[in-house]
Parts: structure tokens; C-alpha cells; sequence
């Protein structure tokens, strides 16, 4: 009997999926054994405020920037494709 290729994918699907998998609570469990520290977290480089506020309008800027570049290319795209339906007749 001669099954084809559709019935050998499924049987080496059903084999791999025997595999005993570990459950996202197990791995949290052994993670949580193997550190012996606190648990808080620890930052070793802090920031000031005024980095922080500096970081922000930066942020913004950048943002504020491709925000713009975004509606440029929208309008462009729109005018080339209303100026090429002008020309078409039907």
C-alpha cells in the first residue's frame, strides 16, 4: 500500500510531537531555585531625571519626524496616482 507523501508528513508529525514538553510553570520553578539572590530586581546603571526628560524629547522629535515623512509620502503617492487617472479615458 502506497500512501503518498501526505501520510508519511503526518506520521512523522505524530512521532515528533510525542516529545514530553516542559510546561512554562516548571521552567519558571527551576529558574526561581537557581537564583539564590532577591528577588528585586537590580539596575546597575541609573538614570537622572534631566537624562530621562532629555531621552523623552528626543524621542518625540524622532517621532514627530517620521510622522511627517510618513504623511509626505502619503500626499505624493495620492497626487501621482489622482494626476495618472486623469489621464486614463474610459
Amino acid at each position: 500500500m502506497s500512501f503518498g507523501g501526505a501520510v508519511s508528513a503526518m506520521l512523522t508529525s505524530l512521532k515528533n510531537n510525542k516529545r514530553s514538553r516542559t510546561s512554562t510553570f516548571e521552567k519558571i520553578e527551576r529558574y526561581g531555585s537557581n537564583s539564590k539572590k532577591s528577588d528585586k530586581l537590580f539596575f546597575r546603571n541609573k538614570a537622572t531625571s534631566e537624562e530621562i526628560s532629555r531621552i523623552g524629547e528626543e524621542i518625540r522629535r524622532e517621532n514627530k519626524r517620521v510622522f511627517l515623512l510618513r504623511i509626505l509620502l502619503i500626499t505624493v503617492f495620492c497626487m501621482v496616482v489622482l494626476f495618472a487617472i486623469g489621464f486614463v479615458k474610459f
